[in-house]
């Protein structure tokens, strides 16, 4: 099963510039970062997967799209020294090991 066709990539690149683009509230954006730069990596990892998971079944609603947003940020810095290439090919070996869809 391929997890990232034609239009998978195109969602998947949707799904990161919404993430990005999320609008947030301030005071709320700080605490949920710095919440997330005292996550462990492990926990951190499988939170992202879970946003991506979810993003790809359904809808988000602003809350959901802002912890998300954090969680690829925080994992992107801490992670893959902010590469997104390297994040991306992650994401897609995670889903690939998984047997999951990450895309609809």
């Amino acid at each position: 099963m391929t997890i990232f066709t034609r239009r998978g990539r195109r969602s998947c690149g949707l799904f990161l510039a919404a993430l990005i683009l999320a609008p947030m509230h301030p005071a709320l954006a700080q605490q949920a970062a710095t919440d997330r730069a005292q996550m462990p990596i492990g926990t951190l990892k499988a939170d992202y997967l879970e946003c991506a998971r979810r993003a790809a079944l359904s809808r988000q609603d602003t809350g959901d799209v802002m912890r998300c947003s954090i969680a690829y940020e925080e994992l992107k810095r801490r992670v893959f020294d902010g590469d997104f290439r390297r994040l991306q090919k992650w994401t897609e070996a995670q889903g690939l090991a998984a047997g999951l869809s990450l895309h609809r």
